[in-house]
């Protein structure tokens, strides 16, 4: 068994990339029995506040040694604090006596030193920048099925250490007007920076988009579908150009609008665990399904 490492990224915030991660992973993890490593490597530390309690993910970000702030601190330090056993929490989410409610669902949190390491990976920037995330994650890839890298909402260093780190991209997104304008722009800079890792590393240039996950879809008149319908035909556009993979799809179903998804992050949960009848858990788990056939 060897991980697949599957990047969810987008450089527009607010597309459900987080909750993406937080329920496709537990419903893979719960309902499919894949062993599913979730990393945060967003410094407002949003996945990790979805699947800890407030105790237990205070305790936790407070020692930066065991969170993904590490990984980079140590690549630009040359140092080596980073232990992936002691960082890594097996069986999330955990309850308020620290208990893994989905044993084959693992979490290494984030901190918000990440925010600073940013700014010292670049003072450092040299083929090497790029790696600093594989060289942890990739030694440990046999003991999943799948590792979902949880990016934040920009392409700045941390988030290209998780483009070389990645087999695959999936773009989370919201289905209006605002978001196509970006899309190929977005797809644009992805194959500037693989064309650049090639000229390093072969292998790194091999990662594309291979799916898009629509969120907070509302069906009232033309408007949802009628942007679906364009988006549709600009990822024809994409797969002609090269710029994303030439399977990409829309995969399906769409993440219809629901407030338990919204709620369930209040309660530390992922929706399955939270009200697992709302339509957005009846999304999440058709949504699995497909993922493991699309990927």
């Amino acid at each position: 068994m060897s991980a697949k490492i599957v990047a969810f990224i987008n450089f527009k915030g607010g597309v459900g990339k987080t909750a993406n991660v937080v329920n496709l992973g537990a419903y893979l993890a719960a309902d499919f029995n894949k062993k599913v490593l979730v990393v945060d490597l967003d410094a407002q530390s949003n996945t990790t506040f979805w699947l800890l309690q407030p105790m237990v993910w205070r305790e936790r970000i407070e020692d930066r040694k065991r969170t993904t702030y590490q990984i980079f601190a140590d690549g630009v330090d040359g140092s080596e604090h980073f232990d992936f056993d002691q960082a890594v929490i097996q069986g999330a989410p955990r309850d308020g006596n620290n208990v893994g409610l989905i044993p084959n669902l693992h979490l290494l949190p984030a901190s918000i030193g990440l925010i600073e390491v940013e700014a010292r990976i670049l003072e450092h920037k040299n083929a090497r920048t790029w790696l600093f995330l594989r060289r942890q994650i990739v030694p440990h890839r046999a003991r999943y099925d799948y590792i979902f890298l949880d990016c934040p909402p920009n392409i700045f260093a941390v988030v290209k250490n998780a483009l070389c780190c990645a087999d695959a991209y999936i773009v989370p997104y919201n289905s209006d007007y605002l978001s196509l304008s970006g899309f190929r722009l977005f797809a644009n800079e992805l194959r500037s920076f693989r064309k650049y890792l090639a000229k390093h590393d072969p292998r790194a240039s091999l990662a594309q988009i291979k799916g898009i996950i629509i969120n907070r879809f509302r069906q009232r008149g033309n408007v949802y579908g009628d942007a679906i319908v364009q988006l549709e035909r600009q990822l024809d556009t994409l797969r002609e150009d090269g710029l994303v993979d030439a399977d990409a799809q829309i995969l399906e179903p769409y993440v219809r609008d629901c407030t338990a998804v919204a709620g369930s992050a209040d309660e530390h949960l992922p929706v399955n665990l939270f009200r697992s009848h709302a339509i957005g858990a009846e999304d999440y788990q058709s949504l699995a399904a497909n993922f493991l056939q699309a990927l």
